[in-house]
């Protein structure tokens, strides 16, 4: 199962400068989060259009969990960034939810999650647009692990936003997408590029560690992290179409890439079905897979999309379980993964 510590983001995205970086994400939750240029939109799962017509606004009374009917879409927050909202995740801060954005301006903000109100000063450091964001917890405390255009790798805490340790260069080329994790008891970054190659770097030292994994023959546009028998891996996503499983320890492919998207790999999320791990993909060939993650097969027909598909997740919503998909058609869809609904953890 995923690290319930780590919570992390997929898929393409453009920074100021032009270049091609990691985009915001639905996220796995018992909610939906999606951005819309420099807005937060909050739902309580469902499958939704998003449009520039004003929402309807609902306005909590009370601290999760939030009641309302299904696909109720609670608030729409402008953010206060003054560039595109590039990266998003959530984690928990002092027992409540938040949200942290990253901005194409370079700086990265918390959001109370049951109010849409910022939390404190917008955290700033960064000199390029911040492409990626990850919480992970290090040391007794909520850290933010942040990746910006030029590939300086920073830490901040999350309660106070102070920087944490010192900036280090993440990757040789431009990075499009990024995981924390543990490996061997140490913290580490991994950080897909867009030459293919993935390194793995330790967060206290900012050293690489072992060799550069290679694979892929295009860009490596997602990035995400699990256990299999106990031992740390990576799946990942290409612009080569294929999904791959790598053993973090060993540094090496875990089994042959999962073959089926005939393009761009852009998200992949990672959960369990009917007890059993389970890859779940977004391709630019305009469908969601699911995988085997112990075989590399295919589980069932493809969900097809009428557009690009650039993010998935796996979340509950009313006690269901549901694939939350978004892609060029501006559309949130969420999906039952098989009938009769089996069991997503």
């Amino acid at each position: 199962m995923p690290d319930p510590d780590v919570w992390t983001i997929g898929g393409p995205s453009y920074s100021p400068a032009g270049r091609r970086r990691m985009p915001p994400a639905a996220k796995q939750a018992a909610v939906v989060l999606a951005l819309c240029a420099a807005t937060l939109l909050y739902w309580q799962g469902g499958g939704f259009e998003t449009s520039s017509a004003a929402p309807a606004k609902v306005t909590p009374t009370a601290r999760f969990p939030v009641t309302a009917p299904f696909g109720t879409q609670l608030y729409a927050q402008q953010t206060d960034h003054t560039y595109r909202v590039e990266a998003l995740t959530v984690a928990e801060l002092n027992g409540d939810p938040v949200a942290v954005t990253g901005g194409g301006e370079g700086t990265i903000r918390v959001w109370d999650l049951a109010t849409g109100k910022q939390i404190g000063a917008p955290i700033t450091g960064h000199t390029d647009g911040v492409g990626a964001v990850a919480v992970t917890r290090l040391d007794g405390r909520q850290v933010i692990v942040s990746i910006d255009v030029g590939t300086t790798v920073r830490m901040w805490d999350l309660a106070t936003g102070e920087q944490i340790g010192t900036p280090f260069k993440g990757h040789t080329s431009g990075v499009w997408s990024m995981a924390v994790t543990q490996v061997k008891g140490r913290h580490v970054v991994l950080l897909g590029g867009d030459d293919g190659v993935m390194r793995m770097r330790d967060l206290a030292t900012g050293r690489q560690i072992g060799t550069p994994i290679t694979g892929h023959d295009l860009a490596i546009t997602s990035v995400q992290t699990t256990q299999v028998e106990g031992r740390p891996v990576a799946v990942t996503g290409g612009s080569d179409g294929t999904i791959r499983v790598w053993d973090l320890t060993a540094g090496r492919a875990l089994r042959e890439p999962f073959e089926g998207h005939t393009d761009t790999a852009w998200s992949a999320a990672v959960t369990r079905l009917d007890d059993r791990p389970v890859v779940v993909s977004a391709g630019h060939d305009r469908t969601v897979r699911v995988w085997d993650l112990a075989t590399g097969e295919q589980i069932d027909p493809s969900f097809a999309h009428p557009d690009v598909v650039r993010s998935v997740a796996v979340a509950r919503a009313d006690g269901h379980p549901v694939v939350v998909s978004a892609g060029d058609d501006l559309v949130l869809r969420a999906w039952s993964p098989s009938p009769p609904h089996p069991s997503i953890d």
